[in-house]
């Protein structure tokens, strides 16, 4: 089936603004700020050249950033935050609550947001590198030459701009890759553990064990079965630990089954496995 999925960031409009390192912590902090329009994803050195800002003059690393925008949810349903990189030391604040915080601008992440209210607020704030950095850390084994900030070594955050004696570039700082607010609209399984075991009767008991989201899984109705091949059971099904979460647990017998070898050694069958829950199959 085809998951449908709403992405409720992709036409909103984001604004930037900076304040001194430590002033605001909180979005309710911000007001007099002086806010500019910014595209995301970008960089804060991005969105000041868009402005005919020189970023030599706004001291990029000196500063805390915050964005913001404002979004409307689709449906009632849960919803999941993604990134695929903020540089670097952010907190993510929704409708003035904040729901999740990263050091790291390499790694992806993935929040799971309970509920949306009709209209949202997103505001995320990069704290200042430099002030990040000021602390004392534990004596390095060796020395990392021309670095601004020694304690760079420490933290998953790019060298460009931070590099002593280098070409003059701006740091990497804002949300420099895609950041989504996804909403399903149908089923899906975001999480799944599935065994498989031969049986001596050339036969095989396969269990699954999946976690489900999306509306119509709320509004669940029906049986929920499990089926692998043309083998089909009943499948059991509770809410998960996460509000709007639900867990499918099933095991389906197999009388018989066709193993699956390496290349070299045999042939390598597949069996569809397939979960029908809310009158939809995953």
């Amino acid at each position: 089936m085809v998951v449908e999925r709403a992405e409720l960031l992709a036409s909103a409009g984001w604004q930037c603004a900076a304040t001194v390192s430590g002033v605001a912590s909180v979005p309710g902090d911000l007001d007099g700020v002086d806010w500019f329009d910014a595209e995301v994803p970008g960089t804060v050195a991005s969105a000041l050249a868009a402005h005919q800002v020189d970023w030599t003059s706004a001291d990029i690393d000196g500063h805390d950033w915050w964005y913001r925008t404002s979004f409307a949810a689709v449906c009632e349903s849960a919803a999941d935050l993604e990134w695929d990189g903020l540089a670097a030391f952010t907190e993510i604040w929704l409708n003035g609550r904040r729901v999740a915080e990263t050091s790291t601008m390499f790694v992806t992440g993935r929040v799971p947001i309970t509920s949306l209210a009709e209209h949202n607020e997103l505001v995320v704030r990069f704290r200042s590198v430099r002030t990040e950095l000021a602390g004392r850390r534990p004596r390095p084994r060796w020395r990392v030459a021309r670095l601004v900030y020694p304690n760079l070594r420490w933290e998953r955050v790019s060298l460009w701009g931070r590099l002593n004696g280098a070409v003059p570039v701006p740091p990497v700082v804002g949300p420099w890759r895609e950041l989504r607010m996804v909403q399903d609209t149908t089923a899906r399984i975001v999480r799944r553990r599935l065994t498989a075991t031969p049986t001596v009767s050339g036969g095989g008991i396969v269990g699954l064990e999946a976690e489900v989201r999306g509306e119509s899984v709320v509004k669940l109705s029906g049986s929920v079965t499990l089926r692998v091949g043309d083998a089909t059971s009943p499948a059991s099904i509770e809410p998960g630990v996460e509000d709007g979460s639900w867990i499918v647990r099933g095991v389906v017998e197999l009388g018989t089954v066709d193993l699956w070898w390496p290349l070299a050694a045999g042939r390598q069958p597949l069996y569809d496995v397939t979960i029908t829950v809310g009158g939809q199959e995953l």
